[in-house]
């Protein structure tokens, strides 16, 4: 995830352009307010202001990529670059950020393991009214023993995979019933071969 409220907008999305035009039009950009007040202080930013200073930086840049003028100038969009990437930021931490990614974000939102389903929920919510069309749970951890190592990311997260496979499957009915779907997948310690049993058995059901 890129610390917009880091950059300079103009600056940041000239260099974004250049590797959305390397990469055939194939970029995902992930973006971000950034979280640790320490990089503020040392660039002298309002950490404050964080979400604020993001939300106005993405603007700024959607309007140089669609080659409108920005502080008197223009930003001559490359061919197959119009518009600029597609964007993936964050849900549920601010509504207000929530409401542009449905808006102007152009169509991704990415929550994380360790938000509370409350909070996804709201998000998903202000995301979709605002026209959001796909929302992916990044870094989902796995492990279908139900055995996570004491104090571990697996313990701690609020939306996981970890526990039994009657129990997934119920998680799994709920992420779809908020418009959810899950997307990269981490396996907690051991949990690949209990997957490709798991996998192996469904494939036999299927066919009896």
């Amino acid at each position: 995830m890129l610390q917009v409220s880091l950059r300079h907008p103009i600056e940041l999305a000239h260099r974004v352009q250049s590797v959305h035009a390397l990469s055939g039009g194939r970029l995902r950009l992930g973006v971000g307010s950034g979280s640790t007040r320490a990089d503020f202080d040392l660039l002298g930013a309002d950490y404050e202001q964080r979400f604020r200073t993001l939300m106005r930086s993405l603007e700024i840049m959607r309007r140089a990529w669609s080659g409108e003028p920005v502080n008197g100038g223009v930003l001559s969009p490359w061919p197959g670059c119009e518009g600029g990437p597609r964007c993936c930021s964050a849900l549920g931490r601010n509504p207000a950020l929530d409401r542009l990614c449905g808006k102007t974000v152009r169509g991704m939102g990415r929550l994380r393991p360790l938000q509370q389903l409350g909070d996804l929920q709201a998000g998903m919510r202000l995301y979709r009214e605002a026209g959001g069309t796909n929302a992916v749970l990044a870094n989902v951890l796995v492990d279908l023993r139900n055995k996570p190592e004491p104090g571990s990311l697996a313990e701690r997260a609020a939306v996981s995979l970890v526990c039994s496979p009657d129990e997934a499957r119920v998680r799994a009915e709920a992420d779809r019933a908020i418009g959810l779907r899950r997307g990269t997948r981490r396996l907690a310690g051991g949990a690949l071969d209990e997957l490709e049993t798991r996998a192996r058995l469904s494939l036999k059901a299927g066919e009896r």
